[in-house]
């Protein structure tokens, strides 16, 4: 029976790496996208581009990752946007 148990689980852990790596390779065709878009994200590290791109919508995030794409660029202010009347 323990034998039995440990097969289902063997099955169950190849079935999630596969899963896994579906999810690497949809993430990676992602990456390249954007990459595609704006070359000078070739030279972001992944973790810093996903970063970035998960936060988009919060630029005070996305601020720490900014040196990796530009090396001249020495700081950067944020200001909110005038309201709309």
């Amino acid at each position: 029976d323990a034998a039995f148990n440990q097969d289902a689980l063997l099955d169950k852990l190849d079935d999630l790496a596969e899963r896994m790596q579906g999810c690497e390779k949809g993430l990676m065709f992602l990456l390249e996208k954007k990459r595609r878009i704006f070359p000078r994200f070739y030279f972001v590290p992944n973790q810093d581009l996903l970063a970035m791109l998960s936060n988009e919508a919060y630029p005070a995030k996305v601020l720490s990752s900014f040196a990796s794409i530009s090396s001249a660029v020495a700081s950067i202010s944020l200001r909110k946007p005038p309201a709309r009347s």
